[in-house]
């Protein structure tokens, strides 16, 4: 078995520093989820942000957006204890 780990950040808007916490602020709490609620879909490029998404990915985005914890907040921690895997920084 194997697994592909990708280094990322928490995005809870809060860990951001200023001019950039209050555009995730933003993002988090009125633009990805009240226009991805309006079209259907998340009209990233419509808005100069580069890309779409799905509703309910853009909506799982904010979610993690809101949270000090980020997507780890939602997941189940008892999962990560089944891991047994090798690692290679």
């Amino acid at each position: 078995s194997r697994m592909v780990l990708v280094a990322g950040q928490i995005p809870y808007w809060r860990l951001w520093s200023m001019p950039y916490q209050s555009k995730m602020f933003l993002l988090g709490h009125v633009l990805l989820p009240g226009l991805s609620r309006l079209w259907g879909y998340f009209p990233g490029r419509r808005i100069g942000l580069g890309f779409d998404l799905p509703k309910g990915v853009a909506l799982e985005w904010a979610k993690w957006i809101r949270h000090p914890e980020g997507l780890f907040g939602y997941l189940p921690e008892h999962n990560y204890r089944k891991i047994d895997a090798w690692i290679r920084a």
